[in-house]
């Protein structure tokens, strides 16, 4: 399993993946903090708003409008191919994903993404990529939040039962665990 780093916020145009929308939802409060801190700089590709559906549109269309995106014939072609050579066929699921990493290949975009096969592929094509909970440590390390409220956040998104956010994918296992690995990636971004 790849260990992500965690990137700098504040700069750098984004594309989300439907996880990550839907990881928000149970933290909504830090989702506002986050689109503040990326304010024009969140797309958001056909393909996740259609993975949504209508209980996520309220929140996506208001802070991206203008940032929906469709793909190109190149970027279509790439995101078939993706389908096919690491995801099955089924085009219900996992289209999100491709959508994000076929995009972000042709326009050198950063992504938020969770899905573990997503990631993988990102970092094999050398994307910028970080997971929900790279999020939440660097928006903490960033002063974008406090460290108790990104560790509150975190909770709530396992207690709406968002499982791929917490360990294996990071070593702690309380509050003061979250926040020395918070506090080791303010000091890492200080050198």
């Amino acid at each position: 399993m790849t260990v992500l780093p965690c990137l700098t916020l504040a700069v750098g145009e984004w594309l989300f993946d439907t996880s990550v929308w839907r990881n928000f939802q149970a933290a909504p409060e830090l989702a506002v903090a986050l689109l503040r801190v990326m304010k024009g700089r969140v797309h958001v590709v056909d393909e996740v708003v259609q993975e949504l559906g209508d209980s996520a549109r309220a929140v996506i269309s208001p802070v991206t409008a203008g940032q929906r995106e469709t793909m190109t014939l190149e970027e279509t072609v790439d995101w078939h191919r993706l389908l096919s050579d690491h995801w099955d066929r089924d085009l219900r699921r996992n289209r999100g994903e491709a959508a994000c990493i076929a995009m972000a290949t042709r326009r050198g975009w950063s992504i938020l993404m969770d899905d573990g096969v997503g990631v993988e592929v990102a970092c094999l094509r050398g994307l910028p990529v970080m997971r929900t909970a790279n999020v939440l440590i660097a928006g903490a390390a960033d002063g974008c939040w406090s460290v108790k409220e990104a560790f509150a956040a975190f909770e709530s998104m396992i207690a709406a039962g968002r499982h791929r956010l917490g360990p294996p994918l990071w070593n702690w296992s309380d509050p003061a665990d979250f926040e020395r690995v918070c506090a080791e990636e303010a000091a890492r971004r200080r050198t």
